[in-house]
């Protein structure tokens, strides 16, 4: 997978799901995180994340840099945080 606006490989540490005001529109595809913050022209906050989504949690779980924007997974249900582990373990990758 690469980044639409850079071309960089961005592999499953940077899975996220952002709320849909978010996201640009047109929907470019996929985005780093960098590229995203580019063009909405701000760094990410927590409250920008979509924590309903697995992805998102894998995502925070990988990445320093979208751990870094999060900040506390804690906010996200609990049934996600536990789908999130199990995806992670069957894939045999480890939470940080």
């Amino acid at each position: 997978m690469r980044c639409h606006d850079c071309h960089r490989d961005i592999g499953v540490e940077y899975n996220y799901w952002v709320q849909d005001d978010v996201w640009p529109d047109p929907d470019p595809g996929l985005l780093c995180v960098a590229c995203l913050e580019d063009r909405i022209g701000r760094r990410l906050r927590h409250e920008d994340f979509d924590l309903t989504v697995p992805l998102t949690l894998m995502g925070a779980s990988l990445s320093a840099t979208i751990r870094d924007r999060i900040g506390s997974i804690a906010d996200a249900p609990a049934e996600v945080r536990a789908k999130t582990i199990e995806i992670l373990s069957r894939r045999g990758l480890r939470q940080s």
